[in-house]
């Protein structure tokens, strides 16, 4: 079908990539990548860390709409493009996301992973959006944040950098391991 087309799939991924990007992905990429150089952070071109988390991203692009269209579905509402907080609570609780007494993915902390996406999403004179529902490329930006603090920050430094482990490996080990 031309809706779910791999030419089709990767041009709405590529757009809910760069407004997830527009809204602070990119930098927090290179903030936690270890290819990225300190001197580079001030860029706001895109550096080879953050490509490769887009493709890792490419390689679960099926799962990862499909988790956005069933997910969003929780708020029992009319708004079925938007995953509510109730709904990504589920999705925590489905995956057993959540990691008793750890530093980086306790319940609490990956919580105030959602709060931080929703408010970078905000746009306009407002810093805070009044419905607290992540947009498709919030939850591509979400998805990034949990896997950098499931399977990168465990690893990093005070730098907040793991030596030999990118953005786009701990993506591939979030779906990997935890969201099967």
């Amino acid at each position: 079908a031309l809706y779910d087309s791999p030419i089709a799939s990767r041009c709405a991924l590529e757009k809910d990539w760069w407004r997830a990007v527009e809204c602070g992905l990119g930098k927090f990429i290179a903030r936690h990548d270890a290819s990225t150089r300190d001197a580079d952070l001030a860029s706001t071109e895109t550096d080879a860390g953050a490509e490769e988390a887009l493709s890792a991203l490419w390689s679960n692009h099926e799962l990862i709409y499909s988790l956005f269209t069933y997910y969003a579905s929780f708020a029992g509402g009319d708004d079925m493009l938007t995953i509510a907080f109730n709904g990504y609570t589920q999705i925590v609780a489905d995956f057993s996301l959540a990691e008793r007494r750890s530093t980086f993915a306790s319940k609490n902390l990956l919580d105030q992973i959602f709060i931080a996406v929703d408010v970078s999403g905000a746009t306009g004179a407002s810093s805070r959006k009044k419905n607290k529902r992540l947009e498709r490329h919030e939850f591509i930006h979400l998805l990034v944040r949990v896997a950098v603090a499931k399977h990168l920050l465990p690893y990093a430094g005070t730098t907040g950098k793991a030596p030999g482990r990118s953005v786009a490996l701990a993506i591939s080990e979030l779906f990997a391991t935890d969201l099967r």
